[in-house]
């Protein structure tokens, strides 16, 4: 990490608005290289960029966000769950998710259930399988992923082989009672 940037943080912030797709990407990887005490107060408009139109800004700006912790990278967590639908930032977005804490990543339990039922993309169903099974061995109540069922059972038979395994032992670890 690049300490001597963050006193350029705003700067380098200021120059993504209205930028060419070249500048917004190079910013996004300058500032992955800052600190994050120094990258979270400008949040914000780098997550902005997870809806850009060029797909490698897009990427970078989930990489740059995914240097946060705690609550600076959770206040994201919506838009990142939306990022596992991209099978461009599916990977990276998986990464992010998995540095949540469980309180965190419960509140958004029902949009990667989503994932599970919903997703067309394979690799979308395997990753976000994954995540409801982080859930379910950190989270103290076994009950937690009990209305989530529903979307893990079709898993059982899905096209994806890695995605059977991880729907048995899902569904292993749910208190369905």
């Amino acid at each position: 990490k690049l300490e001597p940037l963050a006193s350029h943080v705003a700067a380098i912030v200021a120059q993504l608005e209205g930028s060419t797709v070249r500048t917004r990407k190079a910013a996004m990887q300058l500032l992955g290289k800052v600190e994050a005490e120094f990258l979270a107060p400008h949040a914000a408009p780098v997550a902005a960029l997870l809806a850009d139109s060029d797909s490698d800004v897009r990427q970078a700006a989930l990489q740059t966000l995914s240097g946060l912790e705690g609550s600076a990278l959770a206040v994201h967590g919506a838009t990142i769950v939306g990022m596992l639908g991209h099978s461009d930032t599916c990977c990276t977005a998986y990464r992010a998710l998995q540095k949540f804490e469980v309180t965190s990543l419960l509140e958004l339990a029902p949009a990667i259930a989503a994932k599970v039922e919903h997703s067309e993309q394979k690799e979308v169903r395997v990753v976000s399988l994954k995540l409801l099974t982080q859930l379910a061995v950190t989270h103290e109540r076994a009950d937690a992923l009990s209305p989530y069922v529903g979307a893990i059972v079709p898993r059982l038979s899905d096209k994806a082989k890695s995605a059977r395994p991880l729907a048995m032992e899902l569904l292993g670890k749910v208190d369905v009672e």
